[in-house]
């Protein structure tokens, strides 16, 4: 059984600036490719929008990649993925709300 390592992660890196803004990466133990399913990249977006909404999360540019998914011939222009920002920055609705930057 693997076990994603956001709990050890929680316990070591803590954000004591409440005005910065913090680049995150997360990595999965043994690197088991957990997001080669929508449901479970849905269930990080479903997670991310209530921290926004319930907590103040700001967003300003976030990518679910399992792999590379251009190498991987999924599509052709960065933002016709839809488990990215990208999509915000092409002046399109994105699934998260984003702060976009000019």
């Amino acid at each position: 059984m693997y076990i994603i390592n956001f709990l050890q992660m929680s316990r070591k890196y803590k954000f004591h600036n409440p005005d910065g803004l913090y680049f995150i990466t997360f990595a999965v133990q043994e690197w088991v490719d957990v997001f080669t399913r929508n449901e479970y990249k849905d269930i990080l977006c479903d997670n991310l929008a209530y921290c926004q909404k319930q907590k103040g999360l700001e967003i300003f540019a976030w990518c679910i990649l399992h792999q590379n998914p251009e190498e991987e011939g999924w599509f052709f222009r960065a933002e016709d993925y839809v488990y990215s920002s990208a999509i915000d920055y092409a002046r399109e609705k994105g699934l998260l709300e984003i702060v976009v930057i000019e």
